[in-house]
């Protein structure tokens, strides 16, 4: 009897010790929690999917996502961006006109714009007699108008592209106002610089301004300057203005905190990617000032992944618009080459001026590689950091039921799917009705990668180090159990024996 009961709690303990090591982790619920409000309104929620739900679903297009209610049941839903439309984005040379301001050396006069713009009976401009200076008054021009009547009404301005005389060099910090009828003018995101430098035999532009899809008939660029400051506008050769002519409106890019390389060589860093995460933007955080290389970027893609399903309903207009091209194309190799930049981070006497952000495809990608020609000990004895965007999926959902209602993955199950927009919202003019967002709840997470750089380190690790701790694991774990079969045919024999 005592050999039986040995025999079986060996047994229970190998099993539990098996079973612990092979157990999967626990998917934690993820919780929709609705907005408090007394009003009677719609039945339908709307979701803002959080960047860190892409890591639990089976794909980058979230097809395995349910809604439960309280009792289990599933709840219908759809997708908000489920209009498969093709943006259009088009550019366009547009007229514009320097407002000159004059001043005299006299203590009690105050700056004096002068309006050297004519609006038409049609809403467009033409420029009126150039203002001379007499006696001691000056002009300078410190803001320009850019007429923007002639432009399909409907279309949503992207971004304005500014030729400057190629001999300028420094940096021009502007703000930029819209206005419908040019009287009333709205300021439109942050201050815009354009930047055109020449340092260390290498040259750094940014003349491209954001618009943030703004609508308008007339822009205004205005010099951006403190009381300290003696700046003056470059001269200005032509402005382009990218408009996406569809009524849509980008979702809000979405940021991972700055995290740094899991490995770096004399001459490139790599970084992991969130799983199954579209990709839309990079940063990159040089760790030290007044340092500048060539950076080539590059991203691995799934060895799964099928690339038909890669993109989802909306794309980065900026990346639309610099690769019109090569979308038509699906990627035929593992790496994809995603751009190259001069990568910054200059100290000057008009402020700090660092990368602009570079616009990706919205792939799903394994890893993220810098390759520095220069070596990375170029941008100093830290490697840089990075982080990564992803355009915003928001979905609507019938609330029915109890809460709590919560976000699940599983491809098993047919119900529950996504379903059409129009589907499930039969009677409901989108977007005339606004919906409310109701906040997702995520449970308590890893720690995320840590934003602070590590010292550059040569050379990299073996990669197939976790793989061979494995191996050695599994065959441990197939060692103990020929082990406990050897011991329970040896004691089954003897009891056998005592029993005859």
């Amino acid at each position: 009897m005592l050999k039986r009961s040995l025999l079986v709690s060996a047994c229970t303990g190998v099993v539990m010790f098996v079973g612990g090591a092979c157990a999967l982790p626990v998917n934690d619920d993820v919780i929709i929690g609705l907005p408090t409000s007394t009003e009677k309104s719609l039945p339908y929620y709307a979701v803002r999917i959080p960047m860190s739900l892409y890591p639990r679903s089976a794909n980058s297009q979230l097809s395995d996502l349910k809604i439960r209610n309280a009792k289990g049941d599933f709840l219908n839903y759809a997708w908000l961006d489920s209009a498969t439309e093709i943006l259009k984005i088009e550019s366009h040379t547009l007229p514009f006109f320097p407002v000159l301001a004059r001043s005299k050396d006299v203590g009690k006069d105050k700056e004096v714009i002068v309006p050297d713009i004519l609006r038409q009976s049609d809403g467009s401009l033409i420029g009126q007699s150039k203002f001379t200076p007499t006696g001691n008054a000056t002009t300078s021009v410190r803001s320009w108008i850019i007429d923007a009547t002639k432009l399909n009404p409907a279309a949503r301005l992207v971004q304005a592209r500014v030729y400057i005389d190629k001999d300028f060099q420094g940096i021009v910090p502007l703000r930029i106002d819209a206005s419908e009828d040019f009287k009333n003018w709205i300021h439109v995101g942050g201050v815009e610089q354009l930047v055109q430098l020449r340092h260390q035999g290498q040259e750094i532009q940014k003349l491209s301004l954001n618009l943030e899809h703004c609508k308008a008939k007339y822009l205004r660029l205005s010099l951006q300057t403190s009381a300290q400051q003696s700046l003056t506008f470059p001269q200005i050769l032509a402005i382009d203005i990218d408009t996406q002519e569809q009524e849509l409106v980008p979702p809000k890019m979405q940021w991972t905190a700055p995290f740094q390389a899991y490995q770096c060589n004399a001459n490139s860093c790599e970084y992991h990617v969130p799983k199954n995460t579209p990709i839309d933007s990079l940063r990159l955080h040089l760790q030290e000032q007044n340092t500048l290389a060539k950076v080539q970027i590059f991203g691995e893609l799934p060895a799964s992944t099928s690339q038909s399903l890669e993109h989802r309903h909306f794309r980065n207009p900026l990346y639309v618009l610099r690769h019109q091209k090569q979308m038509a194309t699906s990627p035929t190799t593992q790496e994809l080459f995603l751009g190259d930049v001069n990568a910054y981070r200059l100290e000057l006497p008009a402020g700090e001026i660092s990368t602009e952000e570079l616009s990706l495809g919205g792939y799903s990608l394994n890893k993220i590689r810098l390759q520095i020609p220069a070596g990375v000990k170029s941008l100093g004895t830290l490697a840089p950091t990075i982080s990564l965007g992803s355009l915003s999926r928001n979905l609507a959902f019938l609330a029915r039921g109890d809460a709590p209602y919560r976000i699940e993955f599983s491809a098993n199950a047919k119900e529950g799917t996504a379903l059409d927009l129009n589907t499930l919202m039969p009677k409901v003019n989108l977007p005339d009705t606004a919906l409310a967002f109701a906040e997702v709840s995520m449970p308590t997470a890893a720690a995320e990668p840590s934003a602070v750089s590590s010292p550059i380190k040569t050379p990299a690790p073996d990669k197939s180090e976790g793989a061979q701790k494995r191996y050695w694991l599994w065959a441990a774990l197939i060692a103990a159990l020929a082990v406990l079969g050897a011991m329970v045919w040896s004691l089954l024999r003897n009891i056998d024996k005592e029993n005859k």
